[in-house]
């Protein structure tokens, strides 16, 4: 067993939604939010559609980046 794991949030159609990890005490040590279909979130600034890799937020112990 791992003392710290990566959980997971999917939509209903199985994109990524979210991700939280975990470190060896249980609590969450960064999240990252991943935003799909809206403008600038896929290439070159267009909107990002399903399956796309989408803008990603991620916000850890020096705070959003």
């Amino acid at each position: 067993m791992s003392p710290s794991w990566t959980e997971y949030g999917y939509d209903s159609i199985g994109n990524r939604t979210s991700e939280v990890r975990h470190g060896v005490n249980g609590g969450a040590t960064s999240t990252r939010s991943y935003k799909l279909g809206e403008a600038g979130a896929g290439p070159s600034g267009a909107k990002s559609g399903p399956h796309t890799v989408p803008r990603r937020t991620w916000e850890g112990s020096s705070g959003e980046r």
